[in-house]
């Protein structure tokens, strides 16, 4: 609904996508089941702004109409278990009029309910907006400044690397003579002497500029000096550095949540779509302690009763090895303390 502050709070969901003919062919048999000709009708139906539904190097296979190559439009609607539908539902739509699938969101083998098939990775959040924002709508005026300044260096830089000369039309010095790189001495008169074009300096304005947009993209992106693992000339000590250090901790403590948020969503949603779908035994292979190769029969069913998957404790906390270590001893010596 329109008051879903983010994935998590969704209880339906819609996918826009343009995906070859041939991959939904091979996910819906209803699909491949259709005549030539109902298939090039699929092909030849495009939605607004269908191009921005491609990466850009992939747009210029819209107008493919090989059906081997074709990309064709498909919508799939994922809905929660709810009082209107108790066991969800899935329907996924190819074109503008066929219904590839119609049917329950819920995992049948075992009687349990599934998520939304999706996860999300928000870098911030914004009120009112439940996609959030990211770091390029605060850095990416600055990043298009930059470039711009960086251009201008390196056209000056051109500049001066291709310099021109002025040879007065009376002087014995032919321009020849001035490119060949084996004549070291020519003779020329005082009043036919050749100038040298007179390039200005770079203006020290922008430099300084450049210097300033990056300081300051620096600190939209909380990654100073010390975030990026810099010894800052300020720093008097190392309990400074580390005061520094914690510091963009903080500030990076939103970015950090929503990152785990989005992972612990996201292997939970495998965990169950392997116990639903996964019904023949798989092998697991690994190599031991002892270095021989031992092996394991699972199926998804062996994920029954798995909740959600978490990040190892002691990994993901931007903290040094040193600052691990000191903790870990800490925390060794209340344990042995209680």
């Amino acid at each position: 609904p329109n008051t879903a502050r983010d994935l998590w709070d969704a209880t339906a969901v819609l996918i826009g996508s343009m995906v070859p003919l041939s991959d939904v062919e091979a996910t819906f048999p209803s699909v491949r089941a259709l005549s030539d000709q109902d298939k090039q009708a699929l092909v030849r139906y495009r939605p607004k702004q269908a191009a921005e539904l491609l990466p850009r190097e992939q747009r210029k296979y819209l107008n493919v109409s090989e059906l081997e190559r074709a990309l064709v439009f498909q919508v799939l609607r994922y809905e929660l278990s709810t009082h209107r539908s108790p066991h969800g539902s899935y329907v996924a739509l190819i074109g503008d009029a066929h219904v590839a699938y119609a049917g329950p969101w819920w995992d049948e083998e075992h009687d349990q309910p599934l998520d939304l098939p999706l996860t999300q990775f928000m870098q911030y959040r914004q009120h009112g907006n439940p996609y959030g924002t990211g770091s390029t709508e605060t850095l990416g005026p600055g990043g298009e400044l930059l470039a711009l300044m960086l251009d201008a260096m390196l056209e000056h830089m051109d500049r001066f690397g291709d310099q021109k000369v002025f040879v007065p039309t009376t002087s014995s010095v032919r321009p020849e003579q001035l490119e060949a790189e084996s004549h070291r001495y020519i003779p020329i008169s005082p009043q036919g002497q050749p100038t040298s074009e007179m390039i200005p300096d770079f203006p020290v304005v922008i430099e300084k500029m450049y210097g300033r947009i990056e300081h300051q993209m620096d600190d939209e992106s909380a990654l100073q000096q010390s975030g990026q693992a810099e010894q800052a000339p300020n720093i008097q000590s190392a309990r400074h550095f580390q005061a520094n250090l914690q510091q963009v901790h903080v500030l990076l403590s939103d970015l950090r949540q929503n990152t785990t948020r989005g992972l612990t969503r996201g292997w939970r949603i495998m965990a169950q779509q392997i116990r639903a779908y996964y019904t023949i035994p798989q092998l697991l292979r690994w190599m031991g302690d002892d270095g021989a190769y031992h092996v394991k029969e699972w199926a998804g069913a062996d994920l029954i009763g798995l909740g959600d998957v978490q990040i190892a404790q002691g990994s993901f906390t931007q903290m040094l090895p040193a600052q691990k270590a000191s903790l870990a001893r800490e925390l060794f010596v209340t344990d042995r303390v209680l």
